[in-house]
C-alpha cells in the first residue's frame, strides 16, 4: 500500500485519486496509533504503572518501546541474560498483544480479513533519533540473531548516505560506535586524532 500511495497521488497515474491516496496514509496512521495505544495499556498494566508512555518513537510500520522498567524488574544480570529474557518476554507476551490488537482493529474497521502483522525486530540498549527515519540503535539481537558484540543499526544518517564522501562515512560510523558504546572522553580523543 505504501507504494500504491505514491502512484495514486500522482496526477499522471491512470487511477489517480487523492481520496484513495489519503485513505492509505490515514489507515497507516490509525494502525500505528492503535498499536501504540494498546502497547502502552498492556505495559502499564504489566508494570503496575498508570499513564506511562513506553513508546519512545513510532514510524510508518514500527514502534520503538522502552523496556527499561522491565529490565529493572530483572535485577542486576549479565547483558546476555537480559537480552534472552527480553526476547522471551517479547515472544511470549508482547507478540500476543500485537496479534490481538490487530485482530481488534480489523473487527473495529469491519475488514474483510486481518492483514496487519508486526513482530519484534531489534533488542538494543541505546538509541538516538534525530528525525523521522533517522536513527541509530546499539543492537544485541536482530530478529533472533544474537551478537557477541553489539552492532549498530544506522538508518538515514550521513554515515550511510552515498552523498557523504567515503572517508567521512567511515569516520562517522566509528564516531557513532564510540557514542553508543564508549565515553565522551573517548569520542573527544577520536575526533581530535581523526581530524
Amino acid at each position: 500500500l505504501n507504494s500504491a500511495y505514491g502512484a495514486l497521488g500522482n496526477k499522471y497515474f491512470r487511477w489517480y485519486d487523492l481520496r484513495n491516496a489519503e485513505s492509505i496514509t490515514m489507515s497507516g496512521q490509525l494502525s500505528i496509533r492503535w498499536m501504540e495505544r494498546d502497547m502502552n495499556i498492556y505495559l502499564n498494566d504489566f508494570l503496575k504503572t498508570e499513564g506511562e508512555d513506553y513508546v519512545v518513537a513510532s514510524d510508518t510500520d514500527s514502534l520503538y518501546i522502552t523496556m527499561e522498567k522491565v529490565v529493572d524488574k530483572m535485577g542486576n544480570q549479565p547483558v546476555d541474560d537480559i537480552v534472552t529474557a527480553l526476547d522471551k518476554f517479547c515472544n511470549e507476551y508482547v507478540q500476543k498483544v500485537i496479534n490481538k490488537s490487530y485482530e481488534n482493529l480489523a473487527d473495529h474497521m469491519n475488514a474483510y480479513a486481518q492483514k496487519m502483522f508486526m513482530k519484534r525486530e531489534a533488542i538494543a540498549d541505546r538509541g538516538i533519533w534525530t528525525a523521522k527515519k533517522h536513527y541509530i540503535l546499539n543492537m544485541y539481537d536482530l530478529e533472533g540473531e544474537r551478537f557477541k558484540e553489539p552492532k549498530l543499526k544506522i538508518m538515514g544518517m550521513e554515515a550511510i548516505k552515498s552523498s557523504t564522501p567515503g572517508i567521512c562515512r567511515v569516520a562517522i560510523k566509528e564516531g557513532f560506535k564510540i557514542i553508543m558504546q564508549k565515553t565522551e572522553d573517548d569520542l573527544i580523543k577520536f575526533v581530535s586524532e581523526d581530524r
